[in-house]
């Protein structure tokens, strides 16, 4: 059942991530993000209330649209235009508050599972996505330098006519290539980390550590990326963020006798892990109109989403039929050896997007 409700989610994403997009650009970040928080707290709060299948996927499907709705899919869009020599650096500050969150609310939920009880629990999230998510968006609307509805008037979206040349663009399907293959290579991995490092024979307690080792890599890696991006030639940083995870997972599959060099694929595979938010929303804005910025990175968001879940059905179905994860991690490493490739490409393709491809 659980996995099922992740896979509605994961659905929900790939389809309704361009239409997400396409709504920002239209009618603006406010109109979105605030009725999305408002109905994602109370999809959680409802899930302490559920008692039958089609109610709890019923809501896991709400949650995965309004999941979407707020997410950095609309906020990248803001920061992005608000920023333009530090917009790396940008984007990777905002995007590290997931890493941050991803580290604090699982501790939160389960010392309130054990004294609210996990109804209760799913409550009191509810209200916390309200208050933070309300409280965070009025901080973060201030900031605005240019009033939304000036800056939407009269703007053509890619929505509108540019959509075939959009889809006639080959840096279009070579950067939704690219997050489709990281997402299937280095996520894939992430999401089977603890068996992988206990089918390689580490102890729990290495396997244990590692998790943390990568949610703080991830961190490090969107501001790595993001500070990078700002100061280089971002193909060429893309190429560094996909050779890391090349190394650390042939590290997994071909074992290692000290537990030093798992940590150390860990981190190489969570600082990949982490830029890919940065990666979408940076190259989005520098090879695409701003008007465009919002139905693009629903594009790519798609893509490397169900690049995840690919990569993670993948890797379990090879350890189903090989009985170890080796034969699925080499598969992956050939991915991102792809990956490498297509960033290689993107560094040889002069910047057009903005003139004539779009």
């Amino acid at each position: 059942m659980l996995s099922a409700a992740l896979l509605v989610i994961t659905v929900m994403t790939v389809v309704v991530s361009p239409l997400i997009g396409r709504l920002v650009d239209r009618i603006g970040v406010s109109y979105v993000v605030v009725p999305s928080i408002v109905v994602l707290s109370l999809a959680i709060c409802s899930l302490g209330w559920v008692t039958d299948m089609y109610g709890y996927f019923l809501v896991f499907t709400v949650i995965g649209i309004s999941g979407v709705a707020h997410s950095p899919l609309s906020y990248s869009r803001e920061i992005a235009r608000r920023f333009i020599g530090n917009r790396g650096l940008a984007l990777g500050l905002a995007t590290a508050g997931i890493g941050i969150g991803g580290a604090v609310m699982p501790v939160l939920a389960q010392h309130l599972i054990a004294n609210e009880g996990w109804r209760h629990t799913y409550q009191i999230l509810g209200g916390i996505v309200l208050i933070v998510g309300l409280g965070g968006f009025l901080v973060f609307r201030r900031g605005y330098g240019v009033p939304e509805k000036q800056e939407q008037k009269g703007a053509l979206t890619a929505g509108e006519e540019p959509r075939i040349k959009l889809f006639g663009s080959p840096t279009f399907w070579l950067l939704a290539g690219a997050f489709f293959l990281m997402g299937t290579g280095v996520n894939g991995t992430i999401s089977h980390l603890s068996a992988i490092l206990t089918d390689q024979g580490a102890a729990t307690q290495i396997a244990a550590i590692a998790q943390s080792v990568v949610g703080i890599s991830m961190i490090a890696g969107r501001l790595m990326c993001g500070f990078m991006f700002d100061r280089f030639t971002p193909p060429r940083v893309a190429i560094l963020f996909a050779v890391a995870p090349l190394i650390g997972v042939l590290v997994f599959a071909l074992g290692a006798e000290q537990p030093g060099f798992f940590l150390v694929a860990c981190i190489l595979v969570g600082v990949a892990g982490g830029a890919e938010a940065d990666m979408l929303a940076y190259f989005a804005a520098l090879y695409f109109p701003m008007k465009s910025f919002s139905e693009i990175t629903g594009y790519f968001f798609s893509a490397f989403t169900l690049g995840v879940g690919i990569g993670s059905i993948g890797l379990a179905r090879s350890f189903d039929l090989m009985g170890s994860y080796r034969g699925g991690l080499i598969a992956s490493a050939v991915v991102l050896g792809a990956l490498c490739f297509i960033f290689y490409l993107l560094g040889r393709r002069p910047m057009l997007a903005r003139q004539s491809e779009v």
